[in-house]
């Protein structure tokens, strides 16, 4: 889901139901946080994972030109560390907040 000049992200767990409380481990000194930042990717910027679900800053609106690139390389990155998140879907807002309640 976006949220104004972010991507948020719920994260699946491995085994059971439900999603990661805190994907990249709630600082910014987790393996899965420095793992995303040797990613190196363009259009990702500043992470936080505290509040039930990953958000990552993203400078781009849906007009622009490159919108759809953007989401793609983050949306492959995160795959790449989390790989229960392949096949990943966009949702709207109230099913986003009704799955972080």
């Amino acid at each position: 889901m976006r949220i104004h000049k972010s991507i948020s992200i719920l994260v699946p767990k491995i085994n059971g139901k439900g999603y990661l409380k805190s994907p990249f481990g709630g600082h910014y000194c987790g393996k899965k946080y420095i793992e995303f930042c040797k990613l190196n990717l363009t259009f990702a910027g500043t992470c936080v994972d505290i509040d039930g679900y990953l958000s990552i800053g993203f400078g781009l609106n849906s007009w622009d030109e490159k919108y759809k690139e953007g989401i793609k390389e983050v949306m492959n990155g995160i795959v790449e560390i989390f790989p229960q998140c392949k096949g990943y879907e966009e949702i709207d807002s109230p099913t986003f907040w009704g799955h972080v309640k």
